[in-house]
């Protein structure tokens, strides 16, 4: 998953504004993308993915409304190399409402 963030930069002394743009880590995305599918946001669920992997969010055939909720998230990195991150997540999902969810 990718995502950027985009913020106010430094006030240079003539106090222009500049823009500069943070990467989430990982994990953060990963918190990012579990709260867009809580709230059935279609939009902001998909834009998190690498546009390659953006059919794996054709759950079922209701499309949000059949997407689980998750609970007691907890995620963190566990293995990190110049251009892979490893995490190990555990969640409690919802009964989805679509068969073949990944909670279900």
């Amino acid at each position: 998953m990718a995502c950027g963030l985009t913020g106010d930069g430094c006030s240079t002394p003539s106090t222009a504004q500049h823009q500069v743009s943070a990467s989430p880590s990982p994990v953060q995305t990963v918190y990012v993308w579990l709260r867009s599918v809580d709230h059935k946001e279609l939009a902001a669920t998909v834009a998190q993915l690498e546009p390659g992997d953006r059919s794996m969010m054709a759950w079922g055939g209701d499309g949000p409304a059949g997407w689980p909720t998750f609970s007691g998230v907890l995620c963190d990195t566990v293995d990190r190399s110049a251009d892979e991150v490893a995490l190990r997540g555990t969640y409690a999902g919802s009964q989805a409402p679509d068969p073949g969810n990944p909670a279900t």
